[in-house]
Order: C-alpha cells, then sequence, then structure tokens
C-alpha cells in the first residue's frame, strides 16, 4: 500500500487516504489483495513472480556492491546507483546490473575510463553476449549537470519520472545523491509523494576516506588526453543538445542508451491510463 502511495501519479495524498481507497477497491472487486499486496483482479500471479524476482535480485546487489566497494577508490566518482527494474528488485534472472554514476565536475572522461578498467579486472563488466550478471556502465553525470529536465522527453516522460524515483543508491559521499533529488524537483512534481532512496545500511559499501577536492591541471590534462582516447573509439553520434537524447557525449554527461525505449513506454502508459481511467470515477 505504501508503494501505492508513493507512486501516485500526480496527485498529493496522505497515506491514509491511499489505504482507505485500496480497501474500497477490494470489496468492490476491482482489484485484489493478495499477502499484502495489490494487483488489479485476475493478476494475482504476478504477486509470485515479484517475491521470485526480489530473490533474484539479492545475489545481483551483492555483486553491485562488490563494484562499488572498489569504485570508491576512484577520486572523481561521487555517486553510485544502482538504476532500472533491479534498483526495486525487479529483474529477472538474466538481466544485467545497470550503474548510474555521478562523478567530480571536469573527469567525466578520466573516471570513466578508470571506472570501465576496474570493472573489466573484476570480470563484471556487461560486454558482447556476457550480459547476465555483469554491470553495465551506459550513464554517467557530473556534479554540474545535476539537473536532467534537459533529457526529458517533450511534454510527458513518465519512464524518466519513475526511474529518478527508484534509484537506489549504494555509495554517496559529499550528500551528492540528495543535491541530485533536489535538482530535479520539477520533474517529480508529477509524482509528488516520491521520496529519495537514500544509502541504506544494508545495501552500503560505506566510505573508506576523504578524497581531496583540488583540481590540478595534471588532473585536468589527465581528463582530456581520456576523452581523446575514448572519443576515437566512439561511433559518430549526435551531440547533445538534439532531438534524440538516447545518446549525449558531453563533458558533463555520457549516457549510451541506443535503445531507449521510452517513447514506446509513454504510448503504453497513456493507452493503459485511458483503459483504467474509469476504475477512478473518470477523474
Amino acid at each position: 500500500a505504501w508503494e501505492v502511495w508513493k507512486f501516485l501519479w500526480g496527485q498529493k495524498a496522505e497515506a491514509s487516504e491511499i489505504f482507505e481507497v485500496l480497501d474500497s477497491l477490494v470489496e468492490q472487486g476491482k482489484i485484489e489483495r493478495v499477502h499484502g499486496y495489490y494487483c488489479l483482479s485476475g493478476r494475482s500471479e504476478i504477486i509470485h513472480t515479484r517475491w521470485q524476482r526480489y530473490l533474484l535480485a539479492e545475489p545481483k546487489y551483492k555483486r553491485a556492491l562488490r563494484t562499488a566497494r572498489f569504485l570508491r577508490f576512484v577520486p572523481s566518482v561521487l555517486t553510485v546507483a544502482v538504476c532500472n527494474n533491479l534498483a526495486y528488485s525487479n529483474g529477472k534472472a538474466e538481466s544485467d546490473i545497470d550503474l548510474f554514476i555521478i562523478v567530480r565536475r571536469g573527469r567525466i572522461w578520466l573516471t570513466r575510463l578508470l571506472v570501465t578498467a576496474v570493472v573489466q579486472l573484476l570480470g563484471l563488466r556487461r560486454h558482447g553476449k556476457k550480459v547476465t550478471d555483469r554491470c553495465c556502465l551506459s550513464f554517467y553525470l557530473t556534479d554540474e549537470h545535476l539537473d536532467i529536465s534537459d533529457l526529458a522527453l517533450p511534454e510527458s516522460d513518465p519512464y524518466l519520472y519513475y526511474w529518478i524515483s527508484t534509484l537506489a543508491p549504494i555509495y554517496d559521499r559529499e550528500g551528492t545523491f540528495e543535491k541530485f533529488w533536489q535538482a530535479n524537483a520539477k520533474l517529480l512534481q508529477h509524482i509528488p509523494n516520491a521520496h529519495p532512496k537514500f544509502v541504506s545500511h544494508r545495501r552500503n559499501v560505506g566510505r573508506i576516506f576523504s578524497h581531496s577536492r583540488a583540481a590540478t591541471k595534471f588532473g585536468g590534462w589527465l581528463d582530456a588526453s581520456a576523452k581523446r582516447l575514448q572519443q576515437r573509439k566512439m561511433k559518430h553520434r549526435p551531440a547533445h543538445p538534439s532531438a534524440d537524447t538516447s545518446v549525449v557525449i558531453s563533458d558533463s554527461i555520457l549516457k549510451f542508451h541506443e535503445e531507449d525505449r521510452r517513447e514506446l513506454f509513454r504510448k503504453q502508459w497513456m493507452e493503459r491510463s485511458a483503459q483504467f481511467l474509469p476504475l477512478h470515477g473518470g477523474e
């Protein structure tokens, strides 16, 4: 019930109000309650699927935590968060481990190079046909570009809003994740009851020492060198800003989602919302 409240679309409400409505809908036979979970009538089998996927998520999270324990030694890494389906323990057995990484400004290229090398040495990097339980390193952001509203689809982008709201940080310092959440408050207005998942006690790699924040000319030179090296290996794609934000290559964002399906999800979202609108009395 608290998830229904947290992810309620477009309306601020008290949790108690949502609980009352859920109980009423169960009594009317419009939805079902199974072992404390709610679903549309006739779909109770998905509760079992959810339990199974939660169990599948545990070993995947352990791999993510193992990765983050090494990545925290990279001075420019500020936040490592699990994203997409695994973030809310809903990944399939064959799925990978998607990571979202926030880095120090002016160090995105060097950081990507170091992170890729570390995860490759750990034997946990996704590449080629090696997907299951491998880390997908496809989204980097600097702390000077925490507001990602410029990546949103025109008019509405439900997937992006919920993507932000389900991020699960497993390493964070300098309050970076909270700054990211606040920077995207405008996007999160669409789900006004949502609140961030801060680093938990159970899924947390902890801190080791305080990294120096000093910016050096040598560090800048290394980042520029790392940029030249990586750009030679990248296919030429339109850089941000452009109409297509599936792939963004800049000094503040590196996003490589060539199979970005947000347009499809938005279409399905609108169709299903229209289908179940009578459930809410037309309001």
